[in-house]
């Protein structure tokens, strides 16, 4: 298991980033998709959190390329 701080830091910005983009370019399926799977991979162990923090850079390309409509 996490840590209690990684924990609350991971289910922080996953809520700040599901109202966020909830706000400013409206919640769809598949970002609730993506923050279910993420917190998935990082609460179920070692290897998966291991994966997730690998996978991190293309999550972030994502949500980067998704936002680029509010601009």
């Amino acid at each position: 298991m996490p840590s209690k701080r990684e924990a609350l830091t991971v289910t922080v910005i996953m809520a700040l980033f599901l109202l966020l983009t909830s706000i400013f370019i409206g919640l769809r399926s598949e970002h609730l998709l993506m923050a279910v799977l993420y917190l998935v991979l990082f609460f179920a162990g070692l290897p998966t959190r291991k994966l997730a923090v690998a996978l991190l850079p293309f999550a972030i390309f994502g949500i980067s390329y998704d936002w680029m409509r509010i601009c």
